[in-house]
């Protein structure tokens, strides 16, 4: 993920342009497709087939018993107020809840 990673770290100096809490659409659907093309690049450098779909891309991921999976990517770029810490607490807590759900279920 070289190609992506580098792109990434560029976005670092970049000057974006607000509009109700969130980057600037034409700026918004340039980091999207930049960020894409890069993972694009990366998924071939590392010797997997990448299509271009209507919703991001998809890789064909070898599989010996099924010949091959197929994976759908797609990148979002999220509203400015969006809460990176409390989304990620909200699914740890979601899952754990569903795990004691499923532990209370087999006693």
């Amino acid at each position: 993920m070289e190609k992506l990673s580098y792109s990434l770290q560029n976005l670092n100096g970049v000057v974006f342009k607000e509009n109700n809490g969130k980057i600037n659409q034409v700026q918004s659907r340039a980091v999207k497709s930049g960020a894409l093309s890069e993972l694009v690049a990366d998924f071939i450098n590392a010797g997997f087939e990448v299509g271009k779909v209507q919703k991001g891309i998809i890789v064909r991921v070898p599989n010996e018993q099924l010949g091959s999976i197929v994976l759908g990517l797609d990148i979002q770029v999220k509203p400015l107020d969006y809460d990176f810490d409390s989304e990620i607490e909200n699914e740890k807590n979601r899952l754990q809840e569903i795990a004691d759900r499923k532990k209370k279920k087999k006693r």
